[in-house]
């Protein structure tokens, strides 16, 4: 039993395209439409002895196709086989064990026979879950393929019709051709049932019986050529699955029975993947290598550069990677005396402890009249209470000041310590 995989369900999310056409057989006529990426559709219709004489339209389509336009043929209902299946499994993994078992079933041939699809699991009424299964015998699907190779064309891709027509929409659908119809019914719930007649005529037995079987449904709507509304709605429908804009895109040439180009591009899909897969390895496991080869060679252009400059400073050559701790050296030693001068006027700073004596003063709320420091030697006039006077030569203590309090005048104090090392 071939099964899908999601990958050909939808080729489109893969192997993009710009151009697709969707192609259906319609008693004597083929049913064409093509559609650009962001363009308009065109529609075409052409009798099959205009088309095997070679008609303009036979001709475009088969350029598109060279440069590597989509195309995408209707599978009709006597060819493929839509069943709605329920599991009263909630695990959508554990539901997907038992599809095949239940599509099994629910076949009038063996499944080990067919190229399987199956759609995605939804919440069914009631409980567990849906799902949308379609089915095509080899056989059918290679008698397919032969049909359209006896008009020149290859599809990539082969849809259920009965897919296309609604988009999924409950209610009854019939397409109604020149040469045959296809009808279909979606309810709330999901897919119902669908059929096909080679009587065209809405009255033709074939399509009464389904519309007479079903209990309480709503009046069809009649689209196609011979409906009364949405003319190429088939047609236009497979050209947009095939650009993945759409609904209904479940590609039944798939997997055993694929598209021989549609198998050359999964296959250079997959190359360039594991290529790119493998150059990223690589790059990650050399990137250790490349940025530390990078980074010495940076190192040791500086050093060549710096090498040059300590010969043109001090007239000397250096040892390799000396050349900083020389010409510091070098500089205190030829204009140390200039270079502590300036660093004294210029770049003043507060002397150690400075800034945690005016951080006590600022929280005690202390007035600082004047203040004078000498390396660890500290003078300190400052206006306060007695209390908050006392309280500052504490707090100083804590930071390693000790000294005398003396006060000077009414509110005003007067501070002389030295920092304990």
């Amino acid at each position: 039993m071939p099964v899908v995989s999601e990958d050909w369900l939808d080729p489109s999310s893969w192997a993009g395209v710009g151009v697709a056409w969707g192609a259906v057989r319609d008693g004597a006529a083929l049913r064409l439409a093509r559609i650009a990426r962001g363009g308009a559709t065109e529609v075409f219709h052409v009798e099959e002895t205009e088309w095997r004489g070679g008609c303009a339209v036979r001709t475009r389509l088969l350029e598109d196709v060279k440069r590597g336009a989509r195309l995408v043929a209707g599978l009709p209902p006597s060819r493929v086989m839509l069943r709605s299946l329920h599991s009263p499994i909630q695990d959508p993994l554990k539901s997907a064990e038992i599809w095949p078992s239940l599509l099994d079933a629910a076949l009038p041939f063996p499944l080990e026979s067919c190229l399987v699809a199956f759609g995605e699991s939804r919440p069914a009424e009631g409980s567990g879950l849906s799902c949308l299964a379609a089915a095509i015998r080899m056989e059918d699907l290679q008698a397919e393929c032969r049909a359209w190779e006896g008009l020149g064309l290859d599809p990539e891709c082969m849809v259920p019709e009965a897919l296309v027509i609604a988009g999924a929409r409950p209610g009854v659908h019939v397409w109604v051709g020149g040469g045959r119809s296809v009808f279909v019914q979606w309810t709330d719930a999901g897919f119902a049932a669908c059929g096909g007649a080679k009587d065209p005529s809405r009255e033709g037995k074939t399509l009464q019986r389904f519309l007479g079987a079903l209990a309480d449904a709503p009046a069809p709507e009649w689209v196609g050529p011979g409906g009364d509304d949405r003319e190429e709605v088939l047609e236009r429908g497979l050209a947009l699955a095939a650009l993945g804009q759409g609904t209904g895109m479940m590609n039944l040439r798939a997997d055993a029975g694929a598209h021989p180009g549609l198998s050359r591009r999964a296959s250079r899909t997959r190359r360039t993947f594991l290529t790119l897969c493998a150059v990223l390895l690589g790059l990650s496991a050399g990137m250790p290598l490349i940025l530390r080869t990078l980074v010495n060679r940076h190192v040791e252009a500086t050093r060549a550069r710096m090498a040059v400059l300590y010969r043109e400073v001090t007239g000397e050559r250096s040892p390799p990677g000396q050349e900083r701790l020389l010409l510091e050296r070098w500089i205190d030693q030829e204009w140390g005396a200039v270079r502590s001068a300036a660093d004294r006027i210029f770049t003043p700073g507060m002397g150690p402890g400075m800034s945690e004596v005016l951080s006590v003063c600022s929280r005690l709320g202390i007035t600082v009249r004047t203040w004078s420091q000498e390396a660890d030697v500290l003078r300190l006039s400052f206006a306060a209470d007695r209390g908050l006077a006392e309280r500052l030569v504490e707090e100083l203590g804590q930071y390693g000041w000790r000294g005398d309090l003396a006060e000077t005048d009414a509110g005003g104090w007067r501070f002389n310590g030295e920092r304990e090392s």
